[in-house]
């Protein structure tokens, strides 16, 4: 069982009680892990996976065990790979044709959705690329809605045009003006979904829209210099702002193999490339970005324009309840 259970990269689960019996005594020797009450996988296996992966396998079961369902909302994104966040996954989003079928029945939860778009991804229905970054965008708060769509947008090649034109194009849907005010600031230029909670964070807190990945030219070599936020002051002088992630200096596709001290020495480079270039460099980490005062105070010294402060948006008083 457990064999079959990773040639489909599902979870095993046990038909019979003498199964069940097995499959407990090697759950509790440490052999196996039980993510989901009466689903197994070997623990090395399911160490080895990614948060992106463990959260696949936990919805190509589910999906399995009931063919005839579509994946929606942050469920349809994970499976597109739009999040790999573990705790947007509490919940199993579908999306179903008929309104009678909506609700929260235990851990599923049913969405109306009348103009049903279809794919399959990795062998699961899931909602088309457009709809699912659609429903995120008015379903979800700002931030979590900014990342997945930015991701989106990334990962299917478009601008955020083609996400806006989707948006006008609907009508009567619950949370369209939030879905639409995504749309105008979200930035696919944001390389990361830590960016682009990051850029949600500061237009929350009424700073002016950055622009992404604004190039600039290094004053030693010539060569090109990439910053990841660069805001322009009331006086016309620009400020920098650059997201310290640990990810930049731990995993290894975005080190280029090399160890901490490189990847900080490189990035104290191009801080310095910048700043020969008479422009300041504010520095932040998503610590800051969550526990906001800290970012606040750290874009407020470095005199980032604030010209929406205090206006409301359509997520003013929103509360997400979608995970």
């Amino acid at each position: 069982m457990l064999t079959q259970a990773e040639q489909r990269r599902t979870f095993a689960k046990a038909e019979r009680p003498g199964d069940r019996h097995l499959l407990d005594r090697r759950l509790g020797a440490g052999e196996l892990v039980m993510p989901v009450k009466g689903r197994y996988i070997r623990k090395p296996l399911w160490d080895s996976l990614s948060y992106g992966d463990r959260i696949a396998y936990r919805l190509r079961t589910i999906c399995r065990e009931h063919p005839d369902w579509v994946l929606s909302g942050v469920s349809a994104a994970a499976i597109h790979r739009y999040t790999s966040s573990m705790y947007l996954q509490r919940y199993v989003h579908i999306a179903v044709t008929d309104p009678h079928q909506t609700g929260k029945r235990g851990l599923v939860v049913a969405h109306y959705t009348p103009d049903l778009q279809v794919v399959v991804v990795d062998g699961i229905r899931v909602t088309s690329p457009e709809q699912t970054m659609f429903d995120c965008a008015r379903t979800l708060d700002f931030p979590t809605a900014m990342s997945i769509c930015t991701m989106g947008l990334r990962a299917t090649g478009n601008p955020a045009a083609s996400l806006q034109d989707y948006c006008a194009a609907q009508r009567r849907k619950r949370g369209l003006p939030r879905a639409r005010f995504v749309a105008e600031h979200v930035d696919p230029m944001c390389t990361n979904g830590g960016e682009a909670v990051s850029l949600a964070v500061s237009l929350e807190l009424g700073f002016a829209q950055p622009q992404c990945q604004r190039q600039f030219i290094s004053p030693i070599d010539g060569g090109a210099i990439y910053a990841d936020f660069t805001w322009t002051r009331d006086d016309g002088s620009l400020v920098v702002g650059e997201l310290d992630g640990r990810e930049k200096y731990v995993n290894p596709a975005m080190t280029g193999g090399d160890d901490v001290v490189a990847v900080t020495l490189r990035e104290k480079d191009r801080e310095t490339e910048i700043n020969m270039l008479n422009i300041p460099v504010v520095r932040f980490q998503m610590v800051h970005v969550r526990n906001r005062t800290p970012f606040e105070q750290r874009l407020v010294a470095a005199q980032v324009p604030r010209p929406n402060l205090g206006k409301r948006t359509p997520f003013t008083g929103y509360v997400c309840t979608e995970y």
